[in-house]
């Protein structure tokens, strides 16, 4: 009969080796490509799985690769950042964005958080501006440059003193309930000249859609009951 079996010692615990975050830059800008892959790719615990040269790009990586952030400009052919980040989300991925501009436009800014961006930065960020972001991101936070937030709030505040007059008649024939083609009639302009003035009119309210916009009009006093 074979002899008992000899009690081996436990191996000793190791602590988990913490998971790289995962992330994915869409620019068409080689150089800036480049520059952002280079600067997140040399930092400890993120990994540049891919980079992408337009939006379409992008999304198929995206859906391949499942990274945990795409940084993603929002100026590219094909398909625009903002249009890129808006189609993420509905992919039902893990994957968050981080909104990458060369100005700080308003109304773009807007529509990047409208499409469901979760942080914005200037391209001229300082590298450890940029690891922060993609670390706070994927933490599920959400990171705006200075410069942008600054603007986001002085748009917020201020948004009804910068509609022009052709701006209010809009928003006083959205809260009637206008379509685009009625404004355009009432207006007497083109259907895309209506819808324009309309986008304006709620990226500048700080609003996410038409009814949004109306209440917040009538909550500022733009409005009268």
């Amino acid at each position: 009969a074979s002899g008992p079996v000899p009690h081996l010692p436990a191996p000793p615990a190791t602590a988990a080796e913490p998971a790289s975050i995962r992330v994915i830059v869409a620019d068409d800008h080689p150089a800036t490509r480049a520059g952002i892959a280079g600067i997140l790719g040399q930092e400890e615990g993120i990994t540049v799985v891919a980079t992408a040269s337009n939006g379409e790009e992008a999304l198929a990586l995206v859906e391949a690769l499942r990274p945990d952030v795409l940084m993603v400009d929002l100026r590219m052919p094909k398909l625009s950042g903002v249009d890129t980040i808006a189609r993420l989300v509905k992919l039902g991925v893990p994957t968050r964005a981080v909104a990458v501009t060369t100005f700080a436009q308003d109304e773009l800014i807007y529509q990047a958080m409208r499409a469901g961006a979760r942080g914005y930065l200037l391209k001229d960020a300082a590298p450890s501006e940029l690891v922060s972001a993609v670390r706070v991101v994927s933490a599920g936070g959400t990171l705006l440059d200075p410069v942008i937030a600054g603007k986001l709030a002085e748009g917020i505040a201020s948004g009804a003193d910068r509609l022009t007059a052709r701006e209010r008649q809009v928003l006083g024939l959205l809260a009637r309930g206008l379509s685009d083609k009625e404004i355009a009639g009432e207006l007497g302009m083109s259907v895309k000249t209506a819808n324009f003035h309309a986008a304006n009119t709620i990226a500048k309210l700080g609003a996410q859609n038409r009814a949004e916009a109306v209440r917040l009009a009538y909550e500022r006093g733009l409005l009268q009951s």
